[in-house]
This record gives structure tokens, C-alpha cells and sequence, in this order.
């Protein structure tokens, strides 16, 4: 007979070491749970780039190509969201991947 207590599904954190140009160590990052981590986008990737409406209407997403993208992202991405004006310096969480419709993609789902 057991105790009662029900198993339950390890819990995967990390520490993250954030590095710059020449070897300089920027910033660590405690606790940093795995749907956190992204491969940084490359120039040319197809992306969506948040921008805020102005006089207070709601933001959305816009379609764009990644246009610069630097080896560190203190200066954060360059986007030409095909208006033929380049979008500069937007932070991570202001960008995202898109996906061709139909296109294979593979899905984590955390460890089994």
C-alpha cells in the first residue's frame, strides 16, 4: 500500500548565462522554465512584429521579414514588415515566427 500521494511530472528549470560580443557576460537569469527558451530568428525569417495602435486603439500583430538580426539582442530585431519602412531595434517579446500554412513543424511537449 502507498502513501496516498499522487506522481506527478518532474519540473524542468534552468539558469541561463547571457553572453555579448567578446566573451562579456551581460546578465544571468534564474529560473528559467524550458517554454521560455526560442532559437533567436535570422534575417530573411518570416515573423510577426507587435505594434501599438496610436491614440489608444488596440495593438496587433504584423506580418514582416526579418531584415537584421544581431548576434546579441541587446539592440533587438530589424523588420521591414513590407511597407518598405525597416522596423528597428524591437525587443524579443515584441516578435514572433510564423509558418507558412502547411508547413512541417515539430512540436515539444516537454519531457516523457
Amino acid at each position: 500500500s502507498g502513501s496516498g500521494a499522487v506522481p506527478t511530472a518532474p519540473i524542468v528549470i534552468y539558469s541561463i548565462e547571457m553572453w555579448g560580443e567578446e566573451d562579456q557576460k551581460l546578465e544571468v537569469k534564474q529560473k528559467v522554465p524550458l517554454n521560455a527558451f526560442r532559437i533567436p530568428l535570422q534575417a530573411g525569417e518570416a515573423c510577426e512584429v507587435w505594434v501599438a495602435k496610436a491614440n489608444g486603439g488596440s495593438g496587433g500583430w504584423v506580418p514582416g521579414n526579418v531584415s537584421k538580426a544581431e548576434k546579441t539582442m541587446i539592440n533587438g530585431y530589424s523588420v521591414n514588415p513590407g511597407s518598405g519602412n525597416s522596423i528597428d531595434r524591437i525587443p524579443p517579446t515584441q516578435i514572433r515566427r510564423t509558418y507558412p500554412v502547411g508547413k512541417e513543424v515539430n512540436l515539444y511537449k516537454g519531457p516523457e
